[in-house]
């Protein structure tokens, strides 16, 4: 068999497999913005200042509201667990709980001895944060769709500028401050702020979610009252928002660098090993004397290649003078070895018949520019089933002497029946006649060494016959002369092997002796054989003896 390798190529896009060495590649930009906003709460310098009551006596910040937006940018925007560095600037206030005229009301009250509510002027201003911050940003796509949805999270650092809220009330009557809370000029403080949320496509590159964010900070205000006195303090910001977000994304078309395109190359595996238990059987043929029961070949090998992710296609084929019959496949293994096919098996692990096989072997790897297939490694084997030992059949020669019909005289005695005459009542005087019998087949079974088969060797027939024709005729009475047909056949184990002819012979009594002439021996056919029997039988049936005078 001659191997021969050849390369089956698929191209599937002319970008992806051409000489260019640039192409244009649509893919994910690496910029996306964000837009929240919502409600918060502001952190009031405790868990207790901040939910129960009474709440912080010093800024009553509550309800409020958040706005900002901002960019991050992914360093690898294909995949979809991205990490990116971001930037968010935004504003936000929390309103004047309604509590502060209580408050307000109280000192007027304890430490002015202001009761009438009217002559006291209220006044108040919301806190209010404006910010700017930078720092890293995770993002998970739940799905492998170009528009996933996603969740984020992010934590920042940066600068507020904060305003504490301003609340004071002022005595009518007498223009003067009862209590003022005010802002200081130092507004710039350090702060953090981070969010997690979940987004969900909206269409062309839009997201849609929700977030918690939160912040953290610090902020300056003082105090002043009756007494003229100013104190200044710095206390702890932050807060919760609940927000609805945007996001939006971009794609952007990149020229990518590409090699000039490979097509894949397979090498033929090693030549395949067949092995029968411990005993290496190559190009071998077992006899099935040597066969150990339930033991089977196995048929391995190696591959060709240091490249990984090729494949092997196996064929076991089984051999005859006419044909040639896969008759086991395994294809796309990446094992390099096989057991005996159960199909394969002989009943009762014995051998039937002479088998020869021959298993091929090859290669496949496949790439993004095509499919190749290695040369062919095969390897022979075959298993022998011994021949019984042969016995020469037993052949003899078989001679039969057939249907003969014999002539012999009779003297016809004075008071022989056969004599009377019923024409005229006279009797017949003494003769000789001659009489026709009919007697039964002589056969006779002769060694191959003893007579070597007549065919046509008229000196041995014209022995064998009048010996054969004595035993015959030798408990009756004599005949002078008899015609016959001889017949010679090669028996072999009891059956009839070859048939070497049939003779027409004439005997006759000289002297007491049976003799043949040699030109009374004929050969002849089957018909003249049937033909001369059924004569001579008629004729011996008539039975009429006829008068010889002497």
């Amino acid at each position: 068999m001659k191997a021969q390798s050849f390369t089956t190529v698929n191209v599937d896009t002319l970008s992806s497999c051409d000489t260019a060495t640039y192409i244009p590649v649509l893919g994910k930009s690496p910029w996306r913005l964000s837009i929240p906003f919502g409600p918060g709460i502001a952190y009031c310098g405790s868990w207790d200042g901040t939910f129960n009551h009474p709440r912080d006596k010093a800024m009553f910040n509550g309800f409020g509201l958040n706005i900002s937006v901002g960019a991050d940018y992914f360093f690898k925007p294909e995949n979809r667990f991205k990490f990116g560095l971001g930037v968010e600037g935004g504003w936000q206030t929390f309103f004047v709980r309604s509590t502060y005229k209580d408050y307000l009301y109280n000192i007027a009250s304890s430490y002015y001895g202001i009761t009438d509510r009217n002559d006291i002027d209220l006044r108040k201003r919301p806190a209010e944060d404006m910010y700017l911050v930078v720092g890293p940003v995770i993002s998970y796509d739940l799905t492998k769709k170009p528009q996933s949805s996603f969740i984020e999270a992010a934590a920042r650092v940066g600068i507020f500028r904060s305003q504490s809220a301003m609340i004071g009330a002022i005595q009518k009557s007498q223009t003067r401050v009862i209590e003022m809370i005010m802002p200081t000029d130092k507004l710039i403080h350090p702060g953090v702020r981070g969010h997690i949320g979940a987004f969900f496509p909206l269409g062309n590159n839009w997201y849609g979610g929700a977030q918690i964010a939160g912040f953290y900070t610090l902020t300056n205000y003082f105090t002043t009252g009756y007494d003229a006195k100013i104190y200044e303090f710095q206390r702890k910001h932050g807060g919760w928002s609940l927000q609805l977000g945007l996001r939006k994304s971009f794609n952007r078309t990149t020229l990518v660098e590409v090699k000039p395109a490979e097509c894949p190359t397979c090498v033929a595996p090693t030549t395949p090993t067949v092995t029968l238990g411990d005993q290496k059987i190559n190009g071998l043929t077992v006899k099935s004397g040597s066969l150990a029961r339930g033991v089977y070949p196995k048929i391995s090998w190696e591959s060709g290649s240091s490249q990984p992710g090729e494949t092997f296609t196996v064929n076991v084929h089984k051999k005859s003078p006419t044909a040639d019959e896969i008759v086991y496949t395994q294809k796309n293994t990446t094992a390099r070895s096989f057991e005996w096919p159960q199909d394969l098996k002989w009943t009762g692990d014995t051998l039937a018949q002479t088998t020869l096989y021959y298993v091929t072997v090859h290669a496949e790897r496949d790439n993004k520019c095509g499919h190749c297939i290695s040369e062919v490694a095969t390897a022979s084997f075959g298993f022998e089933k011994e021949a019984p030992v042969y016995v020469a059949p037993t052949c003899k020669f078989r001679h039969r002497l057939v249907e003969v019909s014999a002539y012999y005289s009779s003297i016809v005695g004075r008071d022989s029946v056969q004599c009377y005459c019923y024409c005229n009542g006279t009797r017949q005087s003494m003769g000789t006649y001659r009489k026709r019998t009919l007697y039964g087949t002589y056969t006779v079974e002769l060694e191959r060494a003893k007579l070597n088969g007549f065919e046509e060797t008229k000196d041995d027939i014209e022995i064998a016959v009048p010996a054969q024709f004595d035993a015959l005729v030798s408990s009756m009475k004599k005949p002078k002369y008899f015609k016959a047909v001889y017949e010679i056949d090669e028996v072999c184990d009891g059956k009839v092997t070859r048939h070497l002819g049939d003779y027409q012979v004439n005997i006759t009594k000289v002297k007491g002796k049976y003799v043949i002439a040699k030109t009374s021996i004929r050969q002849i056919t089957e018909e003249e054989k049937q033909r001369i029997i059924e004569q001579e039988a008629n004729k011996a049936k008539k039975g009429a003896p006829k008068k010889r005078k002497k």
